[in-house]
């Protein structure tokens, strides 16, 4: 058992943060399930269990577990499990079954770890980014350089240039290991094959009546999801854009104004259309009698004919806005409320009516594994459909696994782009800050020069008249001095 600690110290006291703790329990990584990882979390060596919970006391009382729902204070539950990940939450349960969560774990290849929290991440990222800014800054400052011949200027230092290689992500090992983790998992929980789907479908038609009335609605639905399209639009748009071609699109307003009225027709038959399936198939889900994963489907359909309806509603809505003002507006935009209203209200209708299907489907699925006639048929039909849906379920796992692979990458290169572009720019705003300072020196100098230019002038002209002055004065002199000499 191993507990890994980063701590700041500064003089006698001593401070951890608590995500910078691991602990590596002396449980065997490969034991551990959803069984019993709490078991293993539940450790009193664990620095992130309270002893003072309520599982704790559970545990020591040796109580059942389900009076944790009865009692208030700090309790530990696992929130997701998806081996070798589990997640365990930190939550404290109110006297009036109010559930407020504290803090979240998780447990990956046999270590736990506590997972940050929003702050934390924001915090972490912005202190990355000014300290790639402050660096980048100070970098540019050595740079910097002034003479009074040449004035401002940089000096990069003469390093040869160094070619870096491809970072490579995985090495060799790493790859075959994934590999070989990969393979095993694929053996594990092989994919779903569409015969064994058809062959279960086949099984619970023979054995149920309601299979029949689960696909009639759904293949209703289907066959009326795509409404015929209007065969005015083509003529409209083909006859404006020859007309816009022959005499520009000041001259073609009509046949413009004709196309989009004809598109705004389309989209309120197929809104009108898809509120009336959608309503159907809430009305089917809400009586449904079956088995869940004809519920799931059928659930699925009706989300999607929600999905398009919200997608065709705002495509309206952006049409209406490219046409003119007209008297006409204020109805349309009562068309566009009410069928926005009439989406939130059939996501409302759509909620209750799952819930009370699901408790429908478990109560078919309990009546059908206790009838007394054909029951080894009836167990071995629902141990085929839920080893199915785990299929399906590890499929789907797989699928948003990838994704989210795909979208890390995608962000890497992102934020390496933007540190590129940061840089760029810190670059870009040192030199307009040294032009800017250049600019202001020249303008300073220039005033400079002008002030004493216009000095020079003023006393050039003060030196001609005390000349003048004293050239008249020479003038009197010489005139004063011949007089005296003349008269004596």
């Amino acid at each position: 058992m191993k507990i890994y600690l980063q701590m700041n110290v500064h003089g006698s006291s001593q401070t951890t943060n608590p995500l910078h703790i691991q602990w590596n329990p002396p449980w065997n990584p490969n034991w551990l399930s959803a069984s019993n990882v709490l078991d293993c979390f539940t450790n009193t060596l664990n620095p992130f269990y309270d002893p003072n919970c309520l599982n704790e006391q559970v545990r020591i009382q040796r109580l059942s577990s389900e009076i944790l729902s009865r009692v208030h204070g700090v309790e530990y539950i696992l929130l997701h499990a998806a081996e070798p990940l589990f997640v365990i939450r930190k939550q404290y349960r109110q006297p009036n079954q109010n559930v407020t969560p504290l803090e979240d774990y998780y447990i990956i290849g046999g270590t736990v770890y506590q997972a940050p929290d929003l702050s934390s991440v924001f915090n972490s990222r912005l202190q990355s980014a000014i300290s790639n800014v402050r660096s980048a800054f100070e970098e540019a400052k050595s740079y910097y350089r002034f003479n009074t011949s040449e004035g401002y200027y940089f000096q990069y230092k003469n390093e040869p240039t160094v070619e870096k290689g491809d970072d490579k992500r995985v090495s060799v090992f790493q790859k075959y290991r994934m590999d070989m983790l990969l393979n095993e998992l694929s053996e594990k929980f092989p994919p779903a094959l569409s015969l064994e789907e058809s062959n279960e479908n086949a099984q619970d038609g023979k054995a149920t009546s309601n299979k029949k009335a689960t696909q009639a609605p759904a293949e209703t639905v289907q066959s009326d999801k795509k409404p015929k399209p209007c065969c005015a639009c083509p003529e409209t748009r083909k006859a404006r854009d020859e007309c816009i071609v022959e005499k520009g699109p000041d001259s073609c307003k009509e046949l413009i104004e004709a196309h989009r009225h004809c598109r705004l027709s389309i989209v309120k038959s197929e809104l009108t259309n898809l509120d009336i399936s959608i309503k159907q198939l809430i009305r089917f889900i809400r009586y449904f009698e079956g088995s869940n994963s004809d519920l799931e489907r059928l659930c699925r359909n009706c989300r999607d004919e929600i999905f398009s309806m919200e997608r065709l509603l705002n495509d309206y809505k952006k049409m209406m806005m490219l046409n003119k003002v007209t008297d006409s507006d204020a109805e349309e935009f009562r068309f566009v409320t009410t069928y926005r209203i009439e989406l939130e209200n059939n996501l409302q209708s759509l909620r209750e009516a799952i819930i009370v299907a699901s408790q429908n489907a478990d109560n078919y699925e309990r009546a059908l594994l206790f009838s007394t006639c054909n029951e080894d048929k009836n167990v071995e039909i629902l141990r085929k459909r839920r080893i199915n849906e785990k299929k399906r379920n590890v499929s789907q796992a797989r699928q948003l696994q990838s994704s989210l692979t795909s979208l890390l990458k995608k962000m890497n290169d992102t934020v390496h782009e933007s540190e590129l572009t940061l840089n760029k720019l810190a670059a870009s705003s040192t030199a307009l800050r040294d032009a800017t300072y250049e600019m202001h020196g020249m303008s300073s100098l220039i005033h400079t020069s002008g002030k004493l230019l216009k000095k020079y002038k003023r006393r050039q002209f003060s030196d001609r008249f005390i000349i003048f002055i004293c050239f008249g004065i020479f003038l009197l002199s010489a005139a004063y001095i011949v007089q005296i000499r003349l008269w004596k």
